[in-house]
């Protein structure tokens, strides 16, 4: 991903150079002064790139609460994606000097928030707030971009989670993503949506307003609300009254539903957990349609999340090849409610609204609650996302490679969260790589990948790069330059950036790491199932092959679309295993269609062969059966 993502350069010099790289990335100029911006744009013209924000960040300046239009902004942004997509060539100008790079990052640490204000709208989950988040919509007549940008030190403001935008030019100007991560900070989420017809939109509203809430959320309805409620008082979810949603424009009602989860514990017993489902993927009888379904995808920013354990991998065991009996640490850090990070434009917070039909106590009201941040069930979100958190991982791994950059010097306020190095006895030999059909552009130190919420990194200890933690320290220092520090005052409650419940464990750096639920070491090249999964899943297994005797031998949908997922997990691992999926397919198919299903003797002896594929999982596989040969 560096530099299949972005260009690379000398960090010993600032002179710009050109590469075909596919479809070319729509860059942007610095905000922070008129030269600046003018020489941006000058340099984009001369290349034939269009800048989609050029004379908006001047209009901001000179008035913060200023709010461009729905169209002017839809305008600007399909005329920079149409401008560049037959282009070749793009200029190469990230990261900069490590000079240039360094003093930026310094500036932005030094940036010191101000208190931020009360916001006009209240989140309190009560009548009397959402009455008058009603009132207050009204006399803005329904505009909620003119209430959100109309206050620079709001917590509701679009990029109030993160440094000022002009501060953060300064560091990921030329990076390919940060033109659109750029626009999300400054106006919000924007969400390509097809126009859906108003009476029907009314009449789908209808719909999901007898509808209500799914059963499952309802059936854990006071968990719901708890998460709603401290979802509010967070700022995520606007309440307004439910007798009023049919007098606000455009606005789109969708179910929510609680996901019976479990945590897996070291002794494989797990205990059950929730996590709260937005699904907008609902289709409604009078429009024949959802948000997701109107989504138009050709306009969003490649997600490449789903590669990333295989990028990882082909990583890992490059840079084994490279040093053959040099150890390689492994770190992993999660961005905290990563999503929410996220302020969503006005017209996709319109349309991201739930209700707690159903799930109010006795002595409670049924409140709207409006989505002013992303949430998890929006097919844009991943893509969005991935803008920014790339920018994250990117910076961290030019940081490393910076001669003139030391921890110790140069620290992250989160470094103490790092112990001593965990490192595995001399005795455990070192197991060499084999060729590859590729070789991957790793850099010589290590290097950093993402996925959604967690970040996480490799980094190789040799005699001219002797700190173990380096690209751990890196990572730290790229979410503390991104990521807004808290002020001395906030008016709804707010976590920083990295989340801090669990970082002693993952990011201190060790050769043995769980990196995206598959166990990683780099001493052995093997990568396993962790023994509490291979547990829970033998039992999850067992259980479809011999299910309860109340159950009349069927088994339910429920359970089968949740094991065929991790099957398709291990698959992936061991690529060859995909070849047993056909029969646990046909069996998932004939479940979901029916709500349950009875296994045929093939399809029962084909889930008894998975235990023993399961048990070949946890016994591990080698890295090099993963990549590419």
């Amino acid at each position: 991903r560096h530099p299949r993502r972005v260009g690379t350069q000398d960090q010993g010099t600032s002179s710009p150079e050109t590469a075909t790289l596919g479809p070319p990335q729509v860059e942007t100029g610095s905000a922070q002064d008129p030269q600046a911006e003018a020489d941006s744009s000058s340099l984009l013209s001369k290349h034939g790139l269009v800048d989609p924000l050029a004379g908006f960040a001047k209009r901001a300046r000179l008035d913060p609460a200023i709010t461009p239009s729905m169209a002017w902004i839809r305008e600007r942004l399909d005329r920079a994606d149409n401008n560049n997509k037959n282009k070749e060539q793009i200029v190469r100008l990230w990261p900069p000097s490590q000079d240039v790079l360094l003093q930026s990052i310094h500036n932005a640490l030094a940036w010191k928030p101000q208190a931020r204000n009360v916001p006009v709208l209240k989140f309190e989950y009560s009548d009397a707030a959402a009455q008058h988040n009603f009132d207050v919509l009204k006399q803005h007549d329904f505009d909620l971009d003119k209430i959100m940008m109309s206050d620079p030190h709001s917590p509701l403001r679009p990029g109030s989670e993160f440094r000022p935008v002009p501060i953060l030019d300064a560091v990921f100007e030329h990076h390919p993503l940060w033109a659109k991560a750029r626009a999300t900070m400054l106006l919000g989420a924007h969400y390509y949506l097809s126009p859906l017809d108003d009476d029907l939109r009314r009449k789908d509203l209808e719909e999901a307003v007898l509808f209500g809430n799914h059963k499952s959320a309802i059936k854990h309805a006071s968990a719901t609300m708890e998460t709603l409620k401290k979802e509010v008082s967070k700022g995520w979810q606007l309440p307004i009254p439910m007798k009023n949603l049919f007098d606000i424009p455009h606005l789109v009602l969708t179910p929510v539903g609680m996901a019976e989860q479990t945590k897996l514990q070291a002794s494989g017993e797990r205990r059950p957990d929730l996590r709260l489902t937005h699904n907008m993927s609902m289709v409604f009888k009078a429009s024949g349609t959802s948000l997701n379904a109107r989504v138009d995808s050709s306009k969003l920013s490649k997600c490449i999340y789903g590669f990333a354990l295989s990028r990882f991998i082909n990583a890992i065991v490059e840079l084994r090849r490279r040093h053959p009996r040099c150890p390689i640490f492994l770190s992993k850090f999660d961005i905290k409610s990563a999503y929410r990070r996220v302020h969503l434009m006005g017209q996709a917070a319109l349309q991201s609204c739930v209700s707690t039909q159903g799930l109010q106590q006795a002595e409670e009201s049924v409140l709207a609650l409006l989505g002013l941040c992303m949430t998890f069930g929006g097919r844009p979100n991943p893509a969005i996302f991935c803008e920014v958190s790339d920018c994250i991982v990117d910076l961290a791994i030019a940081l490393s490679q910076c001669p003139n950059w030391s921890p110790a010097l140069m620290p992250s306020s989160y470094a103490h969260v790092l112990k001593k190095p965990v490192q595995l006895p001399d005795d455990v030999p070192f197991a060499q790589a084999r060729p590859s059909l590729v070789q991957p552009p790793v850099p010589e130190a290590g290097t950093a990948d993402g996925f959604i919420d967690d970040v996480f990194s490799a980094n190789v200890v040799t005699d001219r790069n002797a700190q173990a933690d380096r690209l751990a320290q890196a990572v730290l220092l790229a979410m503390e330059v991104l990521g807004r520090p808290n002020s001395e005052f906030e008016p709804l409650l707010r976590d920083v950036l990295l989340s801090l419940e669990k970082p002693e464990a993952e990011g201190t750096p060790n050769e043995r790491l769980v990196v995206l639920g598959w166990l990683l070491d780099t001493r052995r090249l093997r990568i396993s199932l962790p023994e509490d999964k291979y547990i829970a899943w033998s039992n999850d297994t067992k259980a479809i092959i011999n299910p309860p005797p109340s159950d009349h031998g069927y088994v339910y949908k429920g359970p089968m679309e949740s094991l065929e997922g991790r099957f398709q997990n291990v698959a992936t691992v061991i690529p060859l295993v995909g070849h047993f999926l056909n029969h646990v397919r046909a069996a998932t198919r004939r479940a979901v269609q029916f709500g349950r299903t009875r296994l045929s003797t093939l399809e029962r002896e084909q889930y008894i062969f998975w235990l023993s594929l399961l048990e070949r999982a946890r016994d591990g596989v080698s890295m090099n059966t993963v990549i590419h040969q």
